[in-house]
Order: structure tokens, then sequence, then C-alpha cells
């Protein structure tokens, strides 16, 4: 006459406060799986009246959620295997206890909660951690009642957010992940200082930090809902709550450029975690990225600005419109010059040193936002200044340990540093190239960087350098595949500004203005990257020549309609011209040169007539 599962369930409740851990997490198990498929029926008998189901239903339910709860209060076992604690026993008894509540009513559920948020001002942290994972189940199994949860355990969770044990920051994090979109739903006042919360905290944290991947990951779901809720303003993010009362939603508008600290700053925060052991955190904090770039490029206000000299005088309204439009214009390219182009070295130096196909994919993402916006004499700069270091790095082997030198990316690029001329331009990229034995020459093994292999050095493809040589060359060859996009999207944005420039240039003489430069000119860049390509097709390196041609093929997929005028001449330059010994197999061409020149001496001393042999020597 009794529930059929009456005694197991007694006997898995005594268990759960045995002093072995294996045996309370075994227990837990247990009752979570006959919970989950017979909680409904839980403590009930045939000779119970039907109308007493319930009570006695629920009444089986509290007690059982009680029992869970003292199991989180005295649990203490903790395994330290990663960053993150694993507390097995904790973790699964909040698991069941999330499956209790999936059958307990509504208040039975803010009873519960209210003991929960209890536990978050214990002092021991294990406590506190106990009840933020009974929480973040809570959370996940009763959508219905999501908006009353919220409301009353926000508090305690930010609270939690700023703990001073880091596995309890870390669950408090991972409790907020999977209710992004209803906490921005039902609460939208308190997104902005959530924000603000999340990115402070990115300031004390590092790649030891057991957080770390929690709190990315709540704050790239933040940014990509806020981002991503936009109505009509780029920059906004509208957020709706549905009144009972109403037939149409409230809509509650959240700015992301009104946080408190400017969006630039923010962008340059998450450069640190471009390199985390997380793959995870990398994704994440390129995502986050792409909505800051979102909003800073679609929406941007000029309280977010770096400051610039505007004057304010009294003028014809002509001239004070051009002179507004000049201080637009300066803070536009102080922002792209502070913020975009450094960004656009980390894409590369991520894209580099990562070996992961989704991290590649979310960085030409991003690579391709910035070109899409960026100005054109800020693209001119950075690709005088930086493609000789580029294209060093690309070419490189990946037997051999990048130069740290060249992987600095992270000041400001000035004007004064970069070359003044094509000519200079081109002197740098050969002479870059040469050292690199990239072309023109050279080993063909890779840059010359002396001493030793240090644990500290870095190979292409975030290889270790202690792979096998085939292994080296397949992570190699794909990165600079992935490279070669980059570089092809690049001189792709070059080439409309160069034509976009000579098309303006015919206007202005047409109408006899004067041209005022500012900064280096697209066609300064563009015979750079004429005499770049012109180097790699010619170089006696094959791995210069294929990468050469890789990068023309990815180009030619983005300006069909010019391949004939741009990238043609450069394609029968190498078909016309002669296969040479390529440098990376010239040693062992040179072994078998020997050999045959000693044995054809040999064969002339012992007097043996051989038919005339080609001369390859």
């Amino acid at each position: 006459t009794e529930w059929p599962f009456e005694l197991m369930c007694d006997e898995l409740c005594q268990d759960l406060f045995h002093s072995s851990w294996m045996i309370r997490h075994g227990a837990a198990t247990g009752l979570r799986e006959i919970i989950k498929y017979h909680g409904s029926t839980a403590g009930l008998n045939i000779d119970l009246p039907t109308h007493k189901w319930t009570i006695t239903n629920l009444s089986w339910l509290e007690d059982m959620a009680l029992r869970l709860i003292s199991v989180l209060i005295l649990d203490r076992f903790g395994d330290y295997v990663s960053d993150e604690v694993v507390a097995p026993v904790r973790e699964t008894s909040a698991q069941t206890l999330g499956v209790v509540l999936r059958h307990l009513d509504s208040h039975g559920v803010q009873e519960v909660l209210k003991i929960l948020l209890q536990l978050l001002h214990q002092d021991t942290w294990q406590v506190r951690h106990g009840g933020l994972l009974a929480i973040k189940y809570l959370m996940v199994v009763r959508k219905e009642v999501i908006s009353d949860v919220l409301v009353t355990a926000w508090p305690g969770v930010v609270a939690a957010l700023g703990d001073t044990a880091e596995d309890v920051r870390a669950v408090a994090a991972a409790a907020l992940i999977p209710v992004v979109n209803d906490f921005t739903r039902v609460l939208p006042q308190h997104v902005g200082p959530l924000l603000d919360v999340l990115w402070d905290a990115l300031l004390e944290l590092d790649d030891l930090t057991s957080s770390t991947h929690n709190v990315l990951l709540l704050l790239s779901g933040l940014m990509t809902v806020c981002g991503g809720k936009s109505r009509g303003d780029n920059r906004s993010a509208a957020v709706f709550i549905a009144d009972s009362k109403d037939t149409k939603p409230k809509v509650f508008a959240f700015d992301l450029s009104t946080m408190s600290t400017p969006l630039p700053e923010l962008i340059t925060r998450c450069f640190a975690f471009l390199r985390h052991p997380s793959k995870a955190v990398r994704q994440s904090s390129l995502k986050t990225i792409q909505t800051l770039l979102c909003v800073l490029l679609n929406g941007h206000s000029a309280a977010h600005l770096p400051p610039a000299t505007t004057t304010v005088k009294t003028e014809p309204a002509t001239t004070a419109t051009a002179t507004r439009s000049l201080d637009t214009a300066g803070q536009r390219d102080s922002l792209y010059s502070s913020v975009l182009l450094p960004l656009m070295c980390q894409l590369f130096q991520t894209m580099l040193l990562d070996g992961e196909i989704d991290i590649h994919d979310e960085v030409e993402k991003t690579w391709r936002s910035v070109l899409s916006s960026a100005p054109a004499h800020l693209l001119s700069q950075l690709a005088l200044q930086q493609l000789p270091n580029w294209m060093c790095l690309w070419l490189s082997s990946p037997s051999v340990p990048l130069d740290a030198s060249l992987l600095c990316f992270t000041s400001s690029l000035s004007p004064s540093s970069s070359p003044s001329s094509s000519a200079a331009a081109a002197a740098s990229v050969d002479s870059k190239l040469r050292r690199c034995g990239g072309a023109d020459g050279g080993s063909g093994s890779g840059m010359d960087i002396g001493g030793a292999s240090s644990p500290a050095s870095l190979f292409i493809g975030g290889l270790l350098g202690t792979e096998s040589a085939a292994e080296q060359d397949q992570q190699a060859t794909a990165v600079r595949l992935r490279l070669a996009k980059l570089f092809a999207a690049l001189s792709h944005s070059l080439q409309v500004h160069h034509c976009q420039q000579l098309q303006q240039k015919e206007q202005e003489q047409q109408q006899q203005q004067q041209q005022q430069e500012v900064g280096p000119g697209t066609s300064d860049v563009f015979m750079a990257l004429h005499n770049l390509l012109q180097s790699l097709l010619q170089s006696n390196s094959g791995v210069s020549r294929w990468s050469g041609s890789f990068m023309i093929a990815s180009w030619a997929k983005l300006i069909k309609p010019q391949l004939n005028s741009v990238l043609a001449p450069h394609l029968l330059a190498l078909a016309a011209s002669s296969v040479p010994i390529y440098d990376e197999v010239s040693a062992h061409n040179n072994a078998v040169q020997s050999e045959c020149k000693r044995l054809l001496l040999h064969l002339q001393d012992v007097a043996i007539v051989l038919p005339e042999v080609p001369s390859v020597f």
C-alpha cells in the first residue's frame, strides 16, 4: 500500500549524512533519479484519501528539500583537480534539490529560496558555495516563476560576485549565465550596475583566477543580449517587460554607451584574455569585443570619444559647419588610432598564436568589422608600419620560436613612426623579409633569434616546440592560410579606399579645389603591397611563393571584376618565371649534387664511358 520507493528513499536519506563523501554522493545521485521520474507521487499510498494527496506529496518534498539543504550546509569536501574547486556532494545535492523544486508549488519555492539566501551570509565559504549552487539550479528548473526568483535573489547573488572566496564568485557568475535573457527582461534597471561590477572584476582577474571563465561568459552573454536587442539605434538595447494589465509591453531602453567606463577602455581590458588557456574564455573575449565594436562604431557618443580640441567662434554658417565636421573627424581619428589599430594588432597576434578553428573564425569576423569602418588613412598607416613585422611572423618556420619583439603591438600607432613614402615602405618590407629568410634568398627556415628555446618561447599556431615535424608543418600551414585571408581582406579594403581616393581627386581636379592630405596616402600603401607581392612571388623560398599565391587567391575572391588590372600581372609573372631550387630543399639538393659528382669522378677513374649526361650543375 505504500509508495514503492519509500524504503529505498529512507535508506538513501540516511546515507546523505554518511561520513564517506562517496556514499553521500551516491545517495544524492540515487534520490535525484528517483524524484526526477516519480516525484509527483512521492509519499503517497493507496489508503490515503484523494483530497490529501497534494498535501502529503508537498510535505514529503519539503522534508526532502530540508534534508538536502542540510547536506549543503554540512558538506566540506572539495576536489582541487582543476583551477575551480569540484564539490561533487554539494553539486549533486543541489541538482537533486532542483529536481525537488520542480514538483513544489510556488509558495514552497519561495520558502526554500529564503533559506538558501540565508546561506549566502554565512562565514564558511563552503556554505555560501552550496547555497549558490542550489540557487543556480532553482533558476534553471522553475522558469515560470523566474521573475519572482530573480527579484528576490538578485541582491544576494550580486553581492556574491564580490565575495572574498574565488570559488564563490565563480558560482555566482555561473548562476546568472543561463538566465541572462530573463535578467535583462525582469531587472533592466540593474543591467548597468551588473556590467560595471563585471568590468571592474576583470581588473583583478588573471590566468590563475578560477572565476575568470564564468565572469567572461556572463559578461559576454550580457553584452550580446544588450547589443542584440537594438531598436532603431544600434547603441541601445531595448528590454521589454510585459504588464498583465496592459496589452502593450513596457519598454526600458538600456544604452551601452552610458556605462560609467568609456567603451574604448572596456575594449582594451579584453586584450589580456585573448591568450587565456581556456578556449571558452578566449572566445567570450572576442564576442565581447565584437559587441563593443558594434556599439562603438555605429553609435558612439561624444562622451565616450577621446578628448579633442574644439573651437567655438562666431563665423558664417558654412564655416562653422565645416569646423564642427573637422572636430568630429579629429575625434573619430583619435578614437580609431587609440583603440582599433591596437586591436587589429592583437587580432593578428591571436590568429598567429592560436590553433583553434573557432577562435580563428571569431578573429576573422572581428577583423572584417574593423576594416569596414576604419578610415582609409589610418589603415594605410597601420599597413605601412606593421606589414613588415606581420610578414616576417607569417613566413617564420614552425620549428623556430617567434621573435618576441615583433609581438608587442599594444602601443598606439604614431604617424612619425611609419614610413613616409612607398619606396621606404618597400625597402622596409624587403629588409624584413630578407632577415626572416622568406624572400630573395636566406635559409628559409625562419627567423634567427639566437639562443635556445626557452619554456616561454612562442611558436606559430600555439605549438610548444616539442611536436613532430609533420604536426608543426600541418599547424603552421593552417595558420598561414587563415592569416592570408586577413591580409587579403586588408588589401581589398585598401584597394577600395584607393579607388575612392582616385575618384575624389578627379572630381576635385575638375572643380579646381585644393585637396588637403591627411597621413600616408593609399597610393603609397598600394605601391608597398605591389612590391611585397613581387618579393614573395620572386623569392627562392617555397613558403614565400606559396603564401603569396594563396594571398592573391583570397584577394581575387573579393575583387573578381578588377582581377585583370590588379592581380593578373603578378600571376603572369609567376607563371612565366622558372622554378628555382627552393631554399627549403637546397641543403638536400647540394648533397645529391655532391654525391653525383663523386660518382662521375669514380667512373672516370675506372675508365667507364657513359653516354653524354645532361648538364644540370
